[in-house]
């Protein structure tokens, strides 16, 4: 089955019209084999990204796409890659499958505690001079400064006298005074966590034409997930496996109700063949269904104008 890529939207918005109207035809492995991919039916789309350089593929098994793209190397996108645009290219070879019946998506931040301790009674005492602009002001922040530091030093060279000495001065004094000092403690935000996404798929083949296809998408998803050895003069070593970029279709455009996914790396992919109550096989000695679970986590970390763009 073929399929020209301008059926479906465009990913890369930043891409021209005469550039999406050249971009070549895919060779899409598809189950169902039946599947519409412009039809009715919710589609979900796997397009795969190569490392370039790699003698795997190039000039082989697979031909590149040109002019498109990774998802996270659009203009918009918060990655670096966006600026190593020719670190993966599109192949030509994609997946559609029906989308599962439960998909989500979360979003993490990170925040965390931090005791800023005696910087934070420097700075208390700083800030209530009010505005620091003036040199009065910087003066006056000095001054305050000076009153809180004597008891921040305290705390500081005890914790100094309890490491050289093993004498645990600090708590000594905190249990004499029944008190302690402030840790101002702040709440620090140190970025957004990356998602993650995990989809199975339950493969019942109704030919054998089907179960050929079942075989292929999981051996294609296999191929790409690994990592290449490459040899070198010295050392061998290991390119980057394959990249995954990930879209929903209804009638072969995107579903803007529900949310976009940047490129991803395939970190988890199990498979699992059976029958109905115990393992069994046709004739042929392929089974009777298969089971296949990928989790993806995505390479971009996301920020405000790609969520206004439906990530």
């Amino acid at each position: 089955m073929s399929i020209s890529s301008s059926m479906f939207k465009k990913l890369d918005n930043d891409l021209d019209n005469e550039n999406r109207n050249k971009r070549g035809a895919y060779s899409v492995l598809s189950f169902p084999q039946d599947i519409d991919i412009n039809g009715t039916r919710n589609v979900m789309f796997i397009n795969i990204n190569v490392v370039e350089g790699s003698k795997q593929y190039i000039g082989k098994k697979y031909k590149l796409v040109d002019g498109d793209k990774p998802v996270y190397q659009q203009s918009t996108s918060g990655s670096l890659a966006r600026k190593m645009v020719g670190s993966t290219r599109r192949i030509d070879k994609s997946i559609a499958l029906y989308i599962p019946n439960n998909i989500q998506t979360a979003y993490g931040s990170d925040w965390n505690t931090s005791n800023l301790e005696s910087v934070g009674s420097v700075f208390d005492a700083a800030t209530s001079i009010g505005d620091l602009s003036d040199v009065q002001s910087w003066k006056s922040m000095w001054e305050a400064a000076k009153t809180v530091a004597p008891d921040a030093l305290l705390n500081t060279l005890a914790g100094a006298t309890q490491t050289l000495t093993g004498i645990n001065t600090k708590d000594a004094k905190q249990a004499y005074t029944r008190s302690i000092s402030n840790p101002y403690t702040e709440v620090i935000f140190n970025g957004v966590q990356n998602r993650s996404f995990s989809f199975t798929f339950k493969f019942i083949p109704k030919s054998e034409e089907e179960q050929k296809i079942i075989k292929n998408i999981i051996d294609l998803l296999k191929f790409h997930r690994a990592p290449e050895i490459k040899y070198g003069n010295v050392n061998n070593y290991m390119k980057f496996p394959s990249e995954f970029d990930i879209s929903f279709l209804n009638k072969g455009t995107e579903n803007e109700f529900l949310f976009k996914v940047s490129t991803c790396a395939l970190t988890n992919m199990s498979v699992s063949y059976g029958g109905d109550n115990t393992f069994s096989t046709y004739t042929d000695g392929s089974p009777f269904f298969t089971e296949l679970t990928l989790e993806f986590f995505e390479l971009e970390s996301l920020h405000k104008e790609r969520h206004g763009e439906g990530f």
